[in-house]
């Protein structure tokens, strides 16, 4: 088993093409609600942009498989990242296993890779972000939801105490608010997260789908900054 990262592997496009290609079926397959998802076609051009873009993050895609190097490669699983610089956020996206290979601690090595390369190429976050469906609203997915927040949880993972509103994607249906935003504290988990932090993150994401998107999506990016007020803290909620 072996993991890499197409924005850093040095492969030409001759390799990168074919994983990424594979990847983005797996991720089809995966992620089936249209409004959860986004054009990956445009992944191949992010992951060559030059980092520190106005508007946009750092993009990546990390793949798990074996003789990756080669024709006959396989991919286990893979994942999508974007550091957010601004607010040093790291958001990991679209984490998605092959059935066959669940289980066998891919999505823990995808997040432990996904956190020390931001740290190596990027100077390190303030916190790992990520999105789960809210189980109690969505009822049927690929994966079970129930099942996909446990995960999440023995990963770490803590639920941000707003109401969360996910801006269309570029490719997507429209604004999705079945969503949990989640962070992962790692060794500072006193059960809240800094509200600077949370601010910073969402109006740096929000901007960089506006710019992506042409969409206005200024009313929800207010009520969730509403929604934190004065409060130097928010809540963490197991998960």
């Amino acid at each position: 088993m072996e993991i890499i990262s197409l924005r850093h592997c040095g492969f030409d496009t001759s390799i990168v093409d074919p994983i990424l290609r594979d990847y983005i079926c797996l991720y089809k397959n995966t992620f089936t609600d249209p409004s959860e998802r986004e054009d990956p076609f445009m992944w191949g051009k992010y992951i060559v942009t030059d980092p520190y873009t106005d508007h946009l993050p750092v993009s990546d895609v990390i793949i798990v498989g074996k003789n990756l190097r080669e024709k006959g490669f396989e991919i286990f699983g893979g994942c999508n990242i974007e550091y957010y610089w601004r607010s040093k956020v790291l958001l990991i996206t679209y984490i998605a296993v092959k059935d066959k290979y669940r289980q066998l601690g891919i999505a823990k090595l995808l997040f432990s890779f996904s956190k020390s390369l931001s740290r190596y190429y990027y100077g390190g976050y303030s916190y790992v972000m990520c999105e789960t469906e809210n189980p109690d609203v969505v009822k049927e997915s690929v994966i079970d939801p129930y099942t996909r927040t446990k995960i999440i949880g023995s990963l770490g993972g803590k639920r941000i105490d707003i109401g969360y509103v996910q801006p269309r994607l570029s490719g997507g249906f429209g604004r999705v608010s079945h969503l949990y935003l989640i962070c992962f504290p790692d060794n500072r988990d006193d059960g809240h997260i800094e509200s600077v932090v949370v601010r910073g993150f969402l109006s740096e994401f929000y901007d960089a789908l506006s710019y992506v998107t042409g969409d206005d999506n200024s009313e929800d990016l207010n009520d969730m900054i509403l929604q934190i007020g004065d409060n130097e803290s928010i809540n963490l909620i197991s998960m």
